[in-house]
């Protein structure tokens, strides 16, 4: 009897052991799945404007913004002691954080992460902590920041050749109130052309709507888009940005790097790390024997025939596009700077030309009826190059001026009537027809 109590005993407690066992193995196993489970949701249920901590189950919204990002960071920092190593230069934020919130599951900070320990020095006063950098100096990481970019160019090079060819695109003027509707180029030769507001080709930017949009932001805010300084009014802001020159972007603001295709060509790199490596090349290129220059080429007027000679496209355009600059010029009495003023004309309306659709013998029948009329092209803002380092420009003497220049030198005597100088001075006239508005 006593042997069949101890045997019940030995069983029953065998059995609560095996229970004990039982319920921890659950306990564990529902502990993986829930992880699993979490990291599933995390990578599909969430919203496109929302990341994931990579340790927890922290969710940052509108990461994109620039204060939620900072917070998103700082919350690794504080809680988890992760810092990210050139945050900035990583093309998809989002997907890497769900990436390695897979990884950290599988695997300790440990495995992946370098360690950093504060005041370890032996006259270091205050407690000692440990933080992990997640760093592209480990392969694994390396390779999936390269991947990242590479699709990121990818799909952005696609949206470019979306919007290259897109001619239905509509907006306003960012400083008037001309609409313009077809292709983008039309809005940016006039921001470059009427308000001397160039932000570069528009085959070099894309996302433009969005582009556009954030410009127009600052302007609503009254702020300038050089300095970023704000101002009380629509008008102070518009003064201060004729007066000081400041019709261009901050280079220094990263808002607007997204939006230039060079910066996401090359893995680790933006616009100045690219531009101080060419500067340094040119630098280096100290012996230039055997080096054999090659002549700038001119472009057609009309079509995209190059020469080395402003010589040869004359002829050319003469020949095979029926349009004589040699007679037009003289019939008309141009001086030299009246050439510059027509040639810059003709390239900025032959562009958009075209771009409305116009075939060739239109487009040039339209410009030798357009030029007739000195008053659509004799204009200051056609001072500046439609096309940089225009060929027929540089190659355009001072003797192929005809006729007398129209800057001449004016001497003040006393005793003349400054309000009717005033009252006829084509300045004032310019004023009050709005060219120098921003």
């Amino acid at each position: 009897m006593n042997i069949s109590n101890q045997v019940k005993t030995v069983v029953n407690e065998v059995s609560d052991v095996v229970s004990c066992l039982a319920d921890c193995l659950n306990h564990v196993c529902q502990d993986t799945h829930d992880a699993e489970t979490f990291y599933v949701c995390q990578s599909h249920e969430l919203m496109d404007n929302e990341i994931p901590c990579m340790l927890c189950s922290y969710v940052e919204e509108n990461f994109e913004r620039k204060e939620n990002k900072n917070g998103y960071l700082c919350h690794l920092l504080m809680e988890h002691n992760l810092v990210i190593a050139d945050v900035h230069m990583i093309a998809n934020l989002r997907s890497y954080a769900i990436y390695w919130k897979k990884r950290f599951l599988e695997c300790h900070l440990n495995e992946f992460c370098s360690k950093i320990r504060t005041n370890c020095g032996a006259k270091d006063i205050g407690n000692s902590d440990e933080f992990f950098l997640l760093c592209d100096a480990l392969p694994e990481d390396r390779k999936l920041r390269e991947e990242l970019q590479l699709s990121t160019l990818k799909q952005l090079m696609l949206r470019q050749e979306f919007e290259r060819k897109d001619d239905t695109f509509e907006r306003m003027c960012l400083f008037c109130s001309k609409v313009f509707r077809g292709n983008r180029i039309l809005l940016f030769n006039h921001l470059t052309m009427d308000h001397n507001f160039n932000v570069g080709h528009p085959d070099n930017i894309v996302n433009v709507r969005e582009f556009l949009d954030a410009i127009e932001l600052k302007l609503n805010n009254l702020q300038c888009l050089l300095c970023e300084n704000t101002f009380k009014d629509r008008a102070s802001l518009r003064e201060h940005m004729r007066k000081k020159g400041h019709r261009k972007l901050n280079p220094k603001n990263k808002t607007y790097d997204k939006y230039y295709i060079i910066n996401h060509l090359e893995f680790g790199k933006n616009w100045e790390k690219l531009h101080e490596e060419g500067e340094k090349f040119d630098r280096s290129m100290d012996d230039w024997s055997g080096w054999d220059e090659e002549d700038e080429r001119g472009l057609c007027f009309f079509c995209n025939s190059m020469f080395d000679q402003s010589e040869g496209i004359y002829k050319h355009m003469h020949i095979d596009h029926d349009f004589d600059f040699h007679t037009i010029r003289t019939s008309m009495k141009m001086s030299f700077y009246q050439q510059i003023k027509m040639i810059n004309f003709i390239r900025r309306e032959v562009r958009e030309l075209f771009a409305m659709g116009y075939n060739m013998p239109l487009v040039v029948s339209t410009m030798k009826e357009n030029i007739i009329n000195s008053t659509k092209w004799n204009k200051p803002q056609f001072y500046f190059p439609t096309i940089e380092n225009d060929t027929v420009l540089c190659q355009l003497e001072d003797k192929e001026g005809l006729f007398e220049p129209e800057d001449n030198f004016v001497i003040g005597e006393d005793g003349i009537d400054c309000k009717a100088i005033i009252s006829d001075s084509i300045l004032t006239d310019l004023v009050v027809r709005g060219y120098f508005d921003v």
